[in-house]
């Protein structure tokens, strides 16, 4: 009997392990596929309509060339009439003519490869349409089986549960039951002693009954104490698996606290760090989102794109971004803040707009005392304190002060 409870215990631990596992397998998918879904503006059925309209353009054109063309082997006939204006062609006419058909065909020639490029751009927004309504529909597939198995899961525990709760329901019978032996055995036994004090002459056979009796009780007392054991270790493993349940509860709810201190710590930092390199009225004031990215608002409160802005306050924003990233592991770490901003060729990247800002957002860093600059750059060289150049003559490199 224990050992069909241990494999049956056995059985519910492997399913709900391989249904968890399953799980963990679908939902990273699941994830993986949202990462790579890319969004198309138009459906597949807009985009190919549109691109019948430019094959219909395209027809069009094409049967203008066709026209045009005809007309230019009329102009080769000297004494043919001109289709626009019915009089006889020239040698003077003709070239006007032909001119003027020359334009039109190279026009029809310009307008047929705008049509066939924006033929391919719509192919290439189809691509990404179909592919994006085969990645919903595995979605959706993956979302339906994700249900499934939560919902195997939940039947699977309450199964277990039910198990449960049956050999306990089990056990107490059988505790009910060998009471009520016991209760039965000892008023046998009363009997007995009464019988005794009117039958001496059986008084020795009664005797070793009753030593016979007590016997089966002290067995059945030892056994009433391993069942009471059982229920008492079953009620401790419950307790304990509340506990577990709990205790998992407590640690999702301070990893969010500590997500969101440190979101609010890197605000702040940030917003520090970026009013210190401005130090000054700017048109736009920018914070750090929910997802950590720069977002810029107008003093009226209204959202901008970071790329809108200006090359000074795209390069303050980089900076500070940076410097509150660095000041947060400082603390985090306990160590002291850098005293120490090395920029290696920080105008990597930067438009002329940028690279002329730069030197005016490094000069409001007041919080660091010391900054080295490696740059090919000479705008940032005038800036500098003490410049030191490394030349490469003879395959030497040569360092001058």
């Amino acid at each position: 009997m224990k050992e069909k409870k241990r494999a049956k215990k056995e059985s519910y631990n492997h399913q709900k392990e391989q249904i968890q596992n399953s799980l963990k397998e679908l939902i990273a998918k699941k994830e993986l596929l949202e990462k790579s879904k890319k969004e198309s503006p138009y459906t597949v059925e807009e985009i190919n309509e549109l691109r019948n309209e430019l094959n219909a353009k395209i027809s069009v054109l094409n049967a203008k060339k066709e026209r045009l063309n005809k007309e230019r082997l009329s102009f080769d006939q000297l004494g043919a009439s001109c289709p626009t204006c019915k009089q006889i062609i020239n040698e003077e006419h003709k070239k006007e003519l032909i001119q003027l058909n020359n334009n039109e065909l190279t026009e029809c020639e310009s307008k047929i490869i705008i049509l066939k490029k924006e033929i391919e751009n719509a192919d290439k927004e189809k691509e990404v349409a179909v592919k994006k309504n085969e990645l919903i529909e595995k979605l959706k597939l993956i979302d339906s089986r994700i249900q499934e198995l939560k919902q195997n899961l939940e039947k699977l525990l309450n199964l277990e549960k039910e198990t449960e709760v049956k050999d306990i329901k089990n056990i107490e019978e059988k505790y009910e039951i060998l009471n009520k032996k016991l209760d039965n055995i000892l008023q046998k036994e009363k009997e007995e002693y009464a019988k005794l004090n009117s039958l001496i002459e059986i008084n020795e056979l009664k005797n070793k009954q009753v030593n016979e009796l007590e016997k089966q009780i002290l067995e059945k007392k030892d056994k009433i104490e391993s069942i009471n054991k059982k229920v008492k270790t079953k009620d401790k493993t419950q307790n304990f698996i509340e506990f577990i349940n709990r205790l998992r509860t407590y640690v999702k709810e301070i990893r969010g606290i500590i997500r969101q201190k440190f979101l609010l710590d890197f605000k702040l930092e940030f917003q520090k760090r970026f009013e210190e390199i401005r130090n000054q009225e700017d048109e736009y004031s920018v914070e750090v989102g929910y997802d950590y990215e720069p977002i810029a608002f107008t003093t009226s409160g209204e959202k901008v794109l970071i790329n809108h802005l200006s090359g000074g306050e795209k390069t303050s924003v980089a900076l500070a971004y940076r410097l509150a990233l660095s000041n947060l592991a400082s603390q985090m770490s306990k160590i002291s803040p850098s005293e120490l901003l090395i920029l290696d060729e920080p105008t990597t990247g930067f438009d002329n707009e940028d690279i002329k800002s730069l030197p005016i957002a490094l000069k409001q860093i007041k919080t660091i005392p010391q900054i080295i600059i490696v740059t090919h750059d000479l705008v940032l060289k005038d800036i500098a304190d003490f410049n030191i150049n490394i030349k490469k003559i003879n395959n030497k490199s040569i360092v001058e002060y």
